[in-house]
């Protein structure tokens, strides 16, 4: 694969050290070995076109906020990350900013499968994530990230999602179709939420076993694919200045 394009691991929440961290700072981070810490610095690559920058959040817990610690660290991480950002620049994290989650409605003895996840159809979403987004605010960048990050991209949720706001926000899309099993997609009352005094411009969500492939960048936007595991398209974006547009199959 190395022979073929680069591969960026970015840190999960299951690489956190109580469990599998020590594998991923031994093996898999780019970062001079060192005992395992649940916060690393974040980091630039840089590419002809594109610099990535990425940072690893996977102490950020969703919807309640994680401590104090954890919220000046992000913060500190956030303002390093700006510094970074030079150029047409893309944010890489695991856990989202700014991102729309399937939720279930609660029951006393909820029906499960075999992996014990419930089994029962999101009625609603929720926002997620209040660290992140708590963090950005506390930190000197006052809640906006910099003009130079024209996407957010992260995982976590376990569906395919992208989010446009208002407010030259950057938009945030979600790969989280390659792995485990998925979340039903949600595909209606989307658009026009308010997350972190923004609004969503627009949002696209599938729930399809796959992938996400970006084509080289022409006249300033980025065409986006997503496919399932066969290589059919089931959805096609474009991320052009600040905003993203989708169209699913």
């Amino acid at each position: 694969m190395l022979e073929a394009a680069p591969i960026v691991f970015v840190r999960g929440d299951h690489e956190t050290c109580e469990r599998a961290g020590l594998g991923y700072v031994r093996f898999l981070n780019p970062l001079e070995f060192a005992a395992c810490s649940d916060f690393s610095d974040p980091y630039a690559l840089e590419f002809e076109e594109l610099q990535l920058v990425v940072m690893d959040t996977v102490q950020a817990d969703d919807t309640s906020l994680s401590s104090n610690v954890v919220v000046n660290r992000y913060a500190q991480d956030f303002e390093r990350a700006a510094k970074l950002a030079k150029g047409p620049t893309w944010l890489l994290s695991h856990r989202p900013i700014w991102a729309l989650r399937p939720a279930h409605r609660t029951v006393s003895e909820p029906k499960t499968d075999a992996c014990g996840n419930q089994m029962i159809p999101p009625l609603a979403v929720e926002d997620i994530n209040v660290t992140t987004q708590d963090a950005l605010t506390a930190s000197s960048l006052a809640g906006r990230l910099p003009p130079a990050v024209d996407l957010v991209l992260t995982a976590h949720i376990h569906v395919g999602e992208v989010l446009s706001f208002t407010g030259r926000r950057p938009p945030q899309m979600v790969v989280g179709i390659s792995g485990t099993k998925l979340l039903p997609a949600v595909t209606k009352g989307l658009e026009g939420r308010v997350i972190d005094g923004e609004t969503v411009t627009h949002a696209m969500m599938v729930s399809v076993q796959g992938f996400f492939g970006f084509l080289p960048r022409q006249r300033g936007a980025w065409n986006v694919n997503a496919l399932d595991v066969g290589g059919a398209s089931v959805a096609k974006c474009r991320i052009d200045d600040k905003n993203a547009r989708c169209r699913s199959r």
